[in-house]
């Protein structure tokens, strides 16, 4: 690591970092690289090289290893640069444990900590959690100073365990400047839908491919793609489902991408879809808003809070594959409607979403800090 400019107050960002290109990580990356390293050292302690969000999945020795890994990474960059504050991204389940123990040790360090949730269950895992589970998280919340969240539905959730003060929201945001409408180029000339998450059940991928037939049912020059990556188990059901209802020339999979190939993956769409079960605040949605595409979600995590019914996409209950069917093909059919509800995203992302706005509020959030530090 190259020498720390110490005229800079020092900060300790913890999190993981891409690939693979979750959304922590991109968020951990993009701050890294902001012009917020002009006024701050900005520290990496690179945790581990996914977010858990299944504690079944991370009791292998090899976690373990990672976790303890994790820890005295954090003691050392603690001892090191003594930063004045600590930042930490945490998911929920086995993550959210190792973050918290990482934000009890800052404190022993006598530092300033906060950690910004990123989790689409963070909610339903505590509500289903035993007595006293839901004691020991509510005590690590609560030894930390500030707790980061990404919209007004998770204040609703959150300040019913923790103080009303200790939150701060910070939505996701994107690079507006980064996505520039250009003119499309397509092999095929047919409108292209864009699912872009993880080909798991809780984003919905299963309700898609419901939905296709009732689309091609009706419109045959369509075709939906798919990125995102998934467990063998998830692919082979999907295959299995595609080749079942004759779907192949409907559908098409371009497995997990980077930033590089991303403005022309999105660029290439006509409609985004993203009919989860369980979200915060979706970078990707944020990211197809940017290039002007027409949404349709579902009412779950702070969506609903972008997301105006018929004005900038359409908003669904999750699991109701039949009306996601009848969104895609009233968009399908109306070009004008997709241009207008596209033209609504790229102003939405410019006044609430940029990422200036994110890097304001994170800027101002650790001024507030390091001034309480010095008390």
């Amino acid at each position: 690591m190259k020498a720390l400019n110490t005229s800079k107050p020092k900060i300790l960002i913890v999190g993981s970092y891409p690939p693979p290109y979750g959304g922590i990580a991109v968020l951990v990356k993009e701050t890294l690289n902001s012009r917020l390293k002009d006024k701050y050292d900005l520290i990496h302690c690179r945790t581990g090289s996914r977010d858990v969000t299944v504690a079944q999945e991370e009791t292998c020795i090899r976690s373990i290893i990672r976790l303890i890994y994790d820890h005295l990474s954090l003691i050392y960059l603690l001892v090191k640069h003594s930063p004045r504050v600590v930042n930490l991204y945490s998911p929920a389940f086995l993550g959210f444990w190792s973050k918290s123990i990482l934000a009890i040790v800052s404190k022993l360090f006598g530092k300033k900590t906060v950690i910004h949730i990123h989790s689409a269950k963070f909610d339903s895992w505590y509500n289903n959690a035993s007595q006293t589970k839901k004691w020991l998280i509510r005590f690590l919340l609560n030894r930390v100073d500030i707790i980061v969240i990404e919209g007004e539905i998770w204040k609703t959730f959150f300040k019913q365990i923790v103080p009303e003060s200790k939150l701060v929201i910070i939505p996701n945001c994107v690079h507006l400047s980064n996505f520039k409408k250009t003119k499309k180029s397509k092999r095929e000339n047919k409108i292209s839908v864009l699912f872009p998450g993880s080909l798991c059940e809780r984003k919905g991928v299963f309700d898609i491919l419901k939905a296709i037939p009732l689309v091609v049912k009706e419109e045959k020059n369509i075709k939906f793609i798919f990125g995102g990556c998934s467990s063998n188990e998830e692919e082979i059901k999907i295959l299995e489902i595609i080749k079942s209802q004759h779907l192949e020339n409907y559908t098409a999979f371009i497995g997990e991408y980077t930033d590089k190939n991303k403005s022309e993956i999105y660029g290439s769409a006509d409609i985004f879809i993203l009919p989860s079960y369980a979200e915060g605040l979706p970078i990707s949605m944020l990211d197809a808003m940017a290039l002007g595409l027409p949404i349709i979600s579902t009412r779950v995590g702070a969506i609903p809070e972008v997301i105006d019914d018929r004005v900038n996409g359409f908003l669904i209950e999750p699991g109701d594959y039949k009306a996601l069917a009848k969104r895609i093909l009233i968009l399908t059919t109306d070009r004008n409607l997709r241009e207008k509800m596209g033209k609504n995203n790229i102003e939405k992302i410019k006044k609430n979403y940029d990422f200036s706005i994110m890097v304001k509020n994170f800027d101002e959030l650790q001024q507030r800090l390091l001034k309480e530090n010095r008390k």
